[in-house]
């Protein structure tokens, strides 16, 4: 049988549900047949505690915008559905933007980062389960990871560093940041295991080391890679678990230097705008986002940090 929390049932399983689609009822049922719950039928309702809680339709909402703890009362536990953001890198100070966070899904018919289908919803019994929030991260520092530490811990890893005028040794992570316009060749950030089956987002983009504008690379997001020199950031996930659509893990844009030509949009998901060298610095990662920072210009530009992260979980109300 392949794994509950994360992961893949086997093929012979995959097509219950009305549709051909599974429900939450599904996994429940599934989690019976192998003797992981003790009673057949419905998924039980789950009383749980942490986060900020609410409804949408037919499913209980725990969002974590900081550390908590995800607590599990009573004697059954259920299943869980969750997105698991990790914090944006910070931008570089000579253009390249900031990686956007590593995104996990086990959202029904959603995505998790780096082109990945979402895990399976989760089995989950009474206990209580750590929630680490990751921080942005700042000038050449990758963004913090977010850790679910459930039956299983899952952890999303922190955005890489856009690339600036000191060595970058932070710019892998999540999605990777953008390179730099100085030295020529300067290379993009990666994101970790990509491509494949782990990864949670896309590379950064490439620079230029010529005028006028001296861009810099977009960052990687979640969902897309950055665009090359002075480009926009990578686009993030979207993902309706909160009931309605919201797009989390952007990339920050790449930034200009020694011009005053605009740098580029942030990924959709919190990145940040890339910053030009007239008048506009690039702009932090959108908080609880997971976005990557715009990348800065040079010289003086001030250097911004990526966004926070987030996790979320629901189940059936």
């Amino acid at each position: 049988m392949g794994k509950l929390l994360g992961g893949h049932i086997g093929a012979s399983e995959s097509t219950g549900g009305a549709g051909g689609k599974f429900n939450l009822n599904d996994h429940y049922w599934l989690a019976q047949r192998h003797q992981l719950v003790a009673d057949p039928g419905m998924a039980p309702v789950i009383s749980a505690s942490g986060g900020s809680k609410t409804t949408s339709g037919d499913y209980t909402i725990h969002t974590f915008t900081s550390s908590g703890a995800f607590t599990v009362t009573g004697d059954s536990g259920g299943t869980i559905e969750y997105v698991l953001v990790a914090a944006g890198g910070g931008g570089g100070s000579q253009g390249g933007g900031g990686g956007g966070g590593g995104y996990l899904s086990t959202v029904n018919g959603e995505n998790s980062g780096g082109g990945n289908s979402a895990g399976t919803a989760a089995l989950i019994n009474p206990g209580t389960y750590p929630v680490t929030i990751g921080a942005g991260g700042g000038e050449n520092t990758r963004g913090g990871n977010s850790v679910f530490a459930g039956p299983s811990t899952i952890t999303a890893l922190g955005g890489g560093a856009g690339h600036g005028s000191s060595n970058t040794t932070q710019d892998d992570g999540g999605s990777g940041g953008g390179a730099s316009y100085y030295p020529d060749g300067d290379p993009t950030g990666p994101a970790t295991n990509y491509p494949g089956p782990s990864a949670q987002g896309y590379p950064g983009g490439t620079s230029a080391n010529n005028g006028p504008a001296y861009p810099g690379g977009g960052g990687g997001g979640a969902g897309a890679a950055g665009s090359n020199p002075g480009g926009a950031g990578g686009a993030g996930v979207p993902s309706s678990i909160t009931g309605s659509a919201v797009t989390r893990s952007g990339g920050g844009a790449g930034g200009v230097s020694y011009s005053s030509t605009n740098g580029g949009s942030g990924g959709a998901g919190g990145g940040g705008d890339g910053g030009d060298a007239d008048s506009r610095p690039g702009e932090a990662g959108e908080a609880n986002t997971g976005g990557g920072a715009g990348g800065s210009s040079y010289p003086g530009g001030s250097v911004q940090s990526g966004g926070s992260g987030v996790f979320i979980i629901r189940y059936p109300t």
